[in-house]
C-alpha cells in the first residue's frame, strides 16, 4: 500500500498502468493516476453497467463486512454450494480471508496520517485477481481505499459488476477495475472454473 502509485508494467511492453510522474496530487483526482485505461482488447469497467455477455445468474445474499456491518449490501454470488467463496459468503456474510486486508491498510492509513500531516494523500488498494469482489467490498466498504482492482474471468466480472452496479455511485466510482489478469508478459491462457 502506497500513497502514490510508482508504476506496474503490464502485458510485458514496459508500458504503465499507473501514472508514475513524481509529485501527482491523488487526492484531486483518482482518473488522474490512470495512465492507461484500454489495451490490446480490454478496457477498463466504465462504472455504468455491468460487464456481462449473457444474462448474469445471481445467488444474492447479504454482505456484512467484518469492521463495517452496517455497511451490509446485497452481493450477487455463484452457486454456493459449488464455489468456496461464494459459499463462505452464503453461511457467514463475508470471506473472513480479506479481514487482514483492512487491518494492514488501516495500519498504513494510521502512518501516513502521522508522515503527511495535511492528509492530502490518498491511500490505494490493488487487488490482483478480484474474483467475485469479496475482498474488493470488504475494503470498499470498511476504508476509504481507492481500489485499483484486475480479474480476467468474465464470469467473476459479471458477478462483481453487477454487485457494484447496484451500490451507490459513490462507492463504484473508488473501484477501477480493469478486466485483464496481471503477469511479466504478453500472452493469453484458457481459464478453467474449478467446478
Amino acid at each position: 500500500i502506497t500513497n502514490t502509485l510508482t508504476g506496474c508494467p503490464i502485458e510485458g511492453s514496459g508500458r504503465q498502468i499507473f501514472n508514475a510522474e513524481p509529485g501527482i496530487d491523488t487526492a484531486t483526482n483518482f482518473d488522474v493516476v490512470l495512465k492507461h485505461t484500454e489495451g490490446n482488447g480490454w478496457k477498463m469497467w466504465d462504472r455504468q453497467k455491468s460487464l456481462s455477455r449473457d444474462r448474469v445468474s445471481c445467488n444474492y445474499r447479504r454482505f456484512v463486512p467484518r469492521f463495517a456491518p452496517e455497511k451490509n449490501v446485497t452481493m450477487c454470488l455463484h452457486d454456493p454450494d459449488v464455489d468456496v467463496i461464494s459459499g463462505d459468503i452464503a453461511e457467514f456474510g463475508r470471506w473472513k480471508y480479506c479481514d487482514a486486508l483492512v487491518v494492514e491498510y488501516q495500519h498504513a492509513a494510521s502512518f501516513f496520517r502521522k508522515e503527511k500531516a495535511s492528509g492530502r494523500r490518498k491511500l490505494f488498494y490493488i487487488e490482483a485477481g478480484a474474483n467475485i469482489g469479496s475482498c474488493v467490498l470488504e475494503m470498499l466498504l470498511s476504508t476509504n481505499a481507492e481500489i485499483i482492482a484486475f480479474e480476467p474471468d468474465p464470469r467473476n466480472l459479471a458477478q462483481l459488476t453487477t454487485t457494484l452496479m447496484a451500490m451507490d455511485p459513490a462507492y463504484r466510482n473508488r473501484v477501477a477495475l480493469f478486466p485483464i489478469a496481471l503477469g511479466s508478459e504478453r500472452g493469453s491462457s484458457t481459464i478453467h472454473p474449478a467446478a
